[in-house]
Order: structure tokens, then C-alpha cells, then sequence
């Protein structure tokens, strides 16, 4: 018995999993994720101000040196997009080549994000202009505040297009 349903179930599987050559030449490919995720212009000079009066002294240091590992990281591998300390800002700050950080609220239950990448305007291109990075108000531990402010400026890092994400 053991053995028959398992022959059923190979068959089910060889079956459902066959494709024939005629469906794969009319399948139209997947979109490359590297081009959907939001990046910045390859050699672009990122102005970063972090939002006054929400981070404590501490945290700022902690975002800073997150901003420094990042830019060791970008020499050290040879990366297109440079992000720079511009200061401190009231509000979110909307122009070329701008990021703003700031602190944003996320639902209690949800313990996936503690960081957004908010784009605020995109190049002809899809390339990022502006944007701005919300960081869990709950977030309050320098570690967590640094490998979130890292984790992002890694995933936005200017690219070179890539053949699949041209139009």
C-alpha cells in the first residue's frame, strides 16, 4: 500500500511539474528583483540629514557610524553611490540626491519591519531622487538603530542598469 501511494504521488508530481517546450517559449520572464528595488543614480553624492529631536545623542553616533561603516564598505568594493551627513533638519528634506531619516510608528504586532525605504521621487528611469527611511519609534537600542540605518543604504546603493531592468 505504501508503495503504490507513493508511485501515485511521483506521478502526480512528474505530471504537474512537466512543461512543454512550446509553454516555456510563450512564458514571458520574471521581473529581475534588483530592478524593482529602489536605488539611487550610480555615482550619486547622497545628502543624508537625520530629523531633528528624534534620536537621542547616542542614536545620532550610532546612525553615523552606520553611515561610516557603509562608505568603508562602498570603497572597499568599489560601490557607485557615496551617502554624506548633511545635518539636521525639522522635516523631511525633498531635492536632488536627498535622505531623510526619521522615526515612524509600525503596528505592535508587526515584528518584521522595523525600517521603510519611503521613495519621495523617482528619475524617468525609476531611479531614486528622493526618499526617506522610517525607523521604528520602538527601536530604541543603538544596535537595532545601526543595522537598520546599514541594512538600508546597502539596499539602495546605486547600480550600473542591468540588461534585464532596461525598458
Amino acid at each position: 500500500m505504501k508503495l503504490s501511494s507513493i508511485l501515485v504521488s511521483v506521478l502526480c508530481v512528474i505530471a504537474i511539474t512537466s512543461v512543454s517546450a512550446k509553454e516555456l517559449a510563450g512564458a514571458t520572464p520574471k521581473q529581475n528583483l534588483a530592478c524593482s528595488s529602489p536605488y539611487w543614480q550610480a555615482d550619486s553624492i547622497v545628502n543624508v540629514y537625520f530629523v531633528r529631536q528624534m534620536f537621542t545623542t547616542e542614536q545620532r553616533h550610532a546612525l553615523l557610524e552606520a553611515m561610516r561603516a557603509a562608505e568603508e564598505t562602498r570603497k572597499r568594493l568599489g560601490l557607485a553611490v557615496t551617502f554624506a551627513f548633511a545635518g539636521e533638519t525639522d522635516g523631511l528634506v525633498d531635492c536632488d540626491s536627498c535622505l531623510t531619516v526619521a522615526r515612524q510608528d509600525f503596528h505592535p504586532n508587526n515584528r518584521k519591519s522595523r525600517v521603510t525605504l519611503n521613495p519621495l521621487r523617482h528619475n524617468d528611469l525609476g531611479q531614486l531622487i528622493s526618499a526617506w527611511v522610517g525607523i521604528d519609534r520602538a527601536a530604541d537600542s543603538v544596535v537595532v538603530l545601526s543595522g537598520s540605518m546599514l541594512d538600508t543604504l546597502r539596499r539602495v546603493r546605486g547600480t550600473k542598469v542591468l540588461p534585464a531592468c532596461k525598458s
